[in-house]
């Protein structure tokens, strides 16, 4: 892997010339990065982390709760990252009138095209996401498939090594000799030509300011997450004099998230339908779960966005899944603390056989009797103009502005919570889920004189502060991710998402990648 540390330079003053340079190393950046290497097209990415991932810095926003879930490094989120692989649907990026909200400017067809590309990625099957895949499941006769308030789909979660996007792309990116990453390059400036309104050239520091990383490139592609994107897009907009967007009226506007809030644990009356409905199913060698969102008629009659629920698995800390669940996440095979953890998992038989057991049997995990099963939801948060990003009068190690995040949720956001806790309430009673693991609710779930947004936190899903759109003075880029005023710039980021939907980005981020290097082929060919 052609990797290179800016500190490590022997320049204090580096130059290169590229066809195309990403700046992000992330699920995102790395995606479209070897996708366009492999294209023939040679690539410059700088990621402002170092090669091995760590934890955010507080110099890049104001809001530490909202930047926690932002990791610098090759790899990016990839390595905190849960895994859940889950599409947007038709509802989702559609018109929702009775929200006014005019949905995104592509269909559904346009981003299921790349369905596959994105899953062909993580190394996982091809079946339905949709409710038929439990036909062939443990789950054929526990859930109800028509119910008026809850849809069941069913996400796929890639194995703990394929979430770590370098383990992930380590041979491609090993061969890819036109494609080179410089680490230890915080973007800050850009050179650019104004007469004809495009960036020529980005400028990178070192973290100790003894180097410094200038790309020119005819193409550049700004794939460093929700918060970082947007601060670049307002750096590249003062650096032009507030000229580049000066037809723009909503750059940084419109910064949304998932809220979510734990509202109840399950009791198992019947340990054993309770384990096979919430507990991690494995189909044609992926491994799947229960997701329950809320019908897009539901929305609609009582006029609130999308909510799902889901079951979080707790596991004692000292237990086996305890221990693995703590310390596998995005480990690379090989790891020594994969040794540690087969060890650990061996040293108790009984729960080996249990599990080769209900492996074979019910094609499932088994969870031990001291599994706690919590109940949470989590919602979509609708638009609003007056949750922004700007550029803060406080600026990082580097003397440059950090992002500062205005946002909150409103009572829109408190509704949608207290309509999906009142219709759970019916689904699990009219299921016949009360019978087998009935909820014990929270107490903010129980008292409405309380608010659960007081409760509820992030889920570090950041998106919609450079929004997609065809009308150039109400959105930052087109449906093809280039920027309405600067066309050579593309953003491969939630941020372009103009409504957050009902699941994580992540997915829907890759189709997008996918997408857009599928485009900027295209049109290098002509």
């Amino acid at each position: 892997m052609n990797v290179r540390d800016l500190l490590q330079s022997g320049s204090p003053d580096v130059i290169r010339d590229s066809q195309v340079c990403v700046v992000g190393g992330g699920i995102a950046g790395l995606t479209i990065a070897t996708v366009l290497a492999k294209a023939g097209k040679r690539i410059a990415l700088i990621e402002r982390g170092p090669e091995k991932v760590e934890p955010h810095g507080a110099d890049e926003s104001d809001d530490t709760e909202l930047a926690r879930g932002q990791q610098r490094g090759l790899g990016g989120t990839s390595l905190v990252w849960g895994g859940r692989l889950l599409p947007l649907t038709e509802h989702d990026i559609g018109p929702r009138p009775y929200l006014s909200l005019d949905g995104w400017p592509l269909s559904i067809a346009e981003l299921e095209r790349y369905r596959l590309d994105a899953e062909r990625l993580f190394e996982v099957d091809h079946t339905s996401f949709e409710a038929d895949c439990l036909d062939r499941s443990a789950l054929a006769n526990l859930l109800p498939r028509k119910d008026a308030d809850f849809i069941c789909r069913l996400p796929k979660w890639p194995t703990f090594r394929n979430r770590n996007m370098v383990f992930l792309l380590r041979k491609q990116l090993a061969r890819l000799r036109n494609l080179e990453i410089w680490t230890n390059a915080a973007a800050f400036d850009f050179e650019l030509d104004e007469e004809l309104g495009r960036v020529t050239g980005i400028r990178a520091r070192a973290p100790d300011n003894s180097r410094m990383l200038t790309v020119r490139a005819k193409d550049f592609v700004l794939a460093a997450g929700t918060i970082e994107t947007t601060r670049l897009l307002l750096l590249l907009d003062r650096a032009s004099g507030e000229r580049a967007f000066a037809r723009c009226k909503v750059l940084g506007r419109y910064f949304q998230e998932h809220l979510k809030a734990e509202v109840g644990v399950l009791n198992p009356v019947n340990r054993k339908r309770t384990s096979q409905l919430f507990s991690y199913h494995v189909s044609r060698g992926t491994r799947r779960s229960v997701y329950l969102e809320l019908t897009p008629d539901a929305q609609r009659t009582n006029r609130i966005a999308s909510a799902y629920l889901t079951v979080r698995l707790d596991f004692p800390l000292h237990s086996p899944l305890g221990r693995i669940s703590k310390s596998a996440l995005g480990q690379p095979r090989g790891d020594v603390r994969q040794f540690r953890r087969a060890i650990a998992v061996a040293a108790n038989p009984d729960f080996v056989i249990r599990s080769i057991y209900w492996r074979s049997l019910y094609k499932m995990l088994f969870l031990p009797p001291s599994t706690r099963f919590l109940l949470d939801v989590r919602i979509e948060q609708i638009p609003h103009w007056s949750n922004h990003i700007s550029l803060s009068q406080k600026q990082d190690a580097n003397g440059v502005p950090i992002a500062e995040i205005d946002w909150r949720p409103t009572a829109m956001e408190e509704r949608t919570f207290r309509v999906a806790i009142e219709r759970t309430a019916e689904y699990w009673r009219r299921s016949g889920l009360d019978h087998i693991c009935p909820i014990e609710w929270t107490n903010g779930a129980r008292d409405r004189s309380t608010a659960i947004i007081d409760e509820a936190r992030t889920t570090w899903h950041p998106s919609g502060s450079t929004r997609m759109g065809s009308d150039h003075a109400l959105s930052v880029v087109g449906s093809d991710l280039r920027c309405h005023c600067v066309p050579n710039v593309v953003v491969i980021s939630a941020s372009v998402f103009p409504s957050a939907g009902s699941v994580n980005p992540t997915f829907t981020l890759l189709q997008l990648a996918f997408r857009a290097a599928e485009h900027m082929i295209a049109k290098g060919r002509h």
